[in-house]
């Protein structure tokens, strides 16, 4: 097959609104596979999903656009270009513009890409964006949590946390009754935004999520003790010696369990809840990271033999370690 023929037929179709759900497929994965990726990128492919998005009236359009740059969003040669033709903030600029039937229909998708991308969050997080979500946040009550959600990845980057606040009492926390699973996936990607973790222990993160450690739901319990994991670097009590909080031992048991399953098993991530939330081994290792930092919870992770689980990480699983030595060497 002549790829690049197939790659220019599929951009000439994308652009002239010809079979469009097949034509965003094709470039999709173009972009996808490596022998194909740049070419495509230099034939403007990623400029001509960008376009469509920004000019279809199809909410579904949107939506597959936006599905595609989130499943593209693990190669950083793709980001990289969409960064360098100011996608992450023609992005924003299209949620701010469409009606909220659209707004409905595409931002749980583009809550999932922002959770992943850390410079389009930096460029997404304006006022004018953070306007725009508390009013449609008020407004919905469909897609209100993941409204909410997008603003806890931006918290960081805010500095009206008035809104922050909204979000988490009035949208977050009710949901806890109904969408426990929803509310915990959108805690656990914040808790992994280092901007993001002093806000939400100020907003009573913690207290939250730690009546669940003990649930009798297996997947229930692992995701908050993740959540507390990864907010315990940033968990401050200048009344301790140590500066800060210590984490309950059952959280640095539950977290080190699941580096062992990861270094004796060929698992590339868990699944709880039936697959609605993926844990990666690098979210694993930011987790002891941020238990490491604190003295008693350094303690705690030696005493549970973090240093034995390590070296068989290291040995056994090379397949991981391109993306995440960076995070294995801060936690040495």
């Amino acid at each position: 097959m002549d790829f690049n023929k197939e790659i220019k037929k599929s951009i000439v179709n994308l652009n002239a609104g010809v079979d469009l759900v097949q034509s965003i497929a094709n470039i999709r994965d173009f972009l996808t596979e490596q022998e194909t990726r740049e070419f495509t990128i230099q034939e403007n492919g990623l400029e001509s999903l960008l376009q469509i998005f920004e000019t279809s009236t199809d909410g579904n359009i949107k939506s597959l656009i936006l599905r595609a740059f989130y499943n593209l969003s693990i190669h950083d040669q793709i980001m990289l270009h969409l960064e360098k033709i100011n996608g992450f903030l023609r992005m924003p600029a299209v949620f701010i513009q469409s009606d909220m039937a659209i707004k409905n229909e595409i931002i749980t998708i583009w809550r999932w890409f922002l959770g992943r991308n850390q410079k389009a969050r930096v460029q997404a997080a304006t006022k004018e964006l953070f306007d725009c979500l508390l009013y449609f946040m008020k407004q919905t009550t469909a897609t209100s949590l993941d409204a909410a959600g997008i603003i806890l990845y931006l918290s960081g980057y805010l500095s009206d946390l008035e809104g922050v606040r909204y979000a988490m009492t009035s949208v977050l926390i009710p949901h806890m009754a109904y969408s426990k699973v929803g509310v915990l996936e959108i805690l656990i990607d914040s808790s992994s935004i280092d901007s993001s973790r002093p806000i939400l222990l100020e907003m009573g993160t913690s207290a939250l999520v730690t009546p669940f450690i003990k649930s009798e739901n297996s997947d229930t319990a692992f995701v908050s003790c993740l959540i507390l994991a990864l907010l315990s670097s940033s968990e401050k009590n200048e009344s301790d010696t140590t500066g800060s909080n210590p984490t309950p031992p059952l959280v640095i048991t539950k977290v080190l369990d699941t580096l062992n399953k990861f270094a004796t098993t060929s698992a590339n991530s868990i699944y709880p809840f039936d697959s609605t939330l993926e844990i990666d081994c690098f979210m694993i290792l930011i987790a002891i990271r941020s238990l490491a930092t604190n003295e008693a919870n350094l303690k705690e992770l030696i005493n549970q033999g973090i240093v034995s689980s390590l070296v068989t990480f290291i040995v056994n699983r090379k397949d991981l370690l391109e993306t995440s030595v960076l995070t294995i060497e801060k936690v040495h």
